[in-house]
This record gives C-alpha cells, structure tokens and sequence, in this order.
C-alpha cells in the first residue's frame, strides 16, 4: 500500500544549504562535462550530441576510459583518483536525498537534523543505506564541492607547458590543501 508523502519540516538554515548543495553540485557536473570534452578534444557540437545528460559518475568512468588512450601523469592521475572518489562519496549521498528525500528524526539531539534512507524500497536489509543530514553537513558537501571544482579548473588551466605540480598550484589556490570536510565512511 503506498504511503503519503508527508514534509517533515525542517530550520530555514538547512533547506538554504540544502539549496546551495544542488547548485554546487550541479557546477561540478557541469565541470566534469567540461574536463571530459576537453580530455576527448570534442568542439561543443560533438560534446553536446555525445555528452548531453551524462551525470557525474558516468562522466568520470568516461574519462577513465580516456586515460586508457591517453594516460594523465602519475602526479595529475593520483589527484584526479582522490577527486573522484570524494565526488562518489558526495554523490550517493546526492542521490539519496533527490530520490529519497529527508525527514526529521525524534531521536536526533537536533531538532534541524533529518535521515535521508532507502529502507521503504529495499528488500533486503544489507541494501540498506542511511545518511544522518545536518546543516554542518550540508555545509561541509558544499565546501568540497568546491574544493574539487577548483582541482578540475587548474587540472584543466595548467596542462602542456604550463603544468605544475599539485604543491604549486596550491600556493596560488590554498583551498587544493585543504583536507576534505565530508569524512568517506
């Protein structure tokens, strides 16, 4: 028997951060989209008529199976491996909001703190996934996407002759430092 969709409302502040994670990580989605014609060497036209609604995840396995052809340097490969695994990571989280939405628990110590699972629709226990949603959490998803937006613009700007190595680029950009906020499970 299907179930009512009930809002479980939430502070002004979350639903202002959840609104600036979807922007940042549609950015980002348009930054892999970017990387991804660039690494191809695709004009517009042929990106778009190749391209068009490839998410995240399927832009990154793309551009993988690019570096088969066209290997990136060992320095430019481990940088990129450490984006893209944190990009996965915010990504399900993404997906569990958008497709499962959120709602506020009783037992959270906050009342602005909400889950977002997919137990309604699993059949079997270890499929499984919760995430507790914070403010701070949103919050930290939407510093790292911006954190990994900056990695993909100066992996992209510094290539050929003008490459530099991640501790230089650093300098001129701190924030490619900086640790991740979102802690990988």
């Amino acid at each position: 028997m299907p179930t009512a969709f009930i809002l479980h409302p939430a502070p002004r502040a979350y639903y202002e951060w959840l609104g600036r994670f979807v922007e940042a990580f549609a950015g980002v989605e348009g930054l892999l989209f970017d990387t991804l014609q660039r690494h191809a060497g695709l004009s517009d036209d042929f990106a778009g008529a190749l391209f068009s609604g490839t998410r995240g995840e399927a832009g990154i396995s793309l551009m993988r199976r690019l570096w088969e052809i066209n290997p990136p340097s060992d320095d430019d490969k481990a940088e990129l491996d450490e984006v893209f695994s944190q990009f996965k990571a915010i990504n399900n989280i993404r997906n569990s909001l958008i497709h499962f939405g959120s709602r506020g628990e009783a037992l959270f110590e906050r009342s602005s703190d909400r889950m977002s699972s997919n137990r309604p629709r699993v059949h079997a226990e270890r499929s499984v996934k919760e995430y507790k949603i914070t403010t701070d959490l949103l919050r930290d998803l939407v510093d790292d996407l911006v954190k990994i937006s900056e990695h993909l613009h100066y992996l992209d700007t510094f290539q050929g002759e003008m490459w530099m190595p991640l501790s230089e680029r650093a300098e001129a950009q701190p924030i490619l430092a900086c640790a991740w906020r979102y802690k990988r499970p």
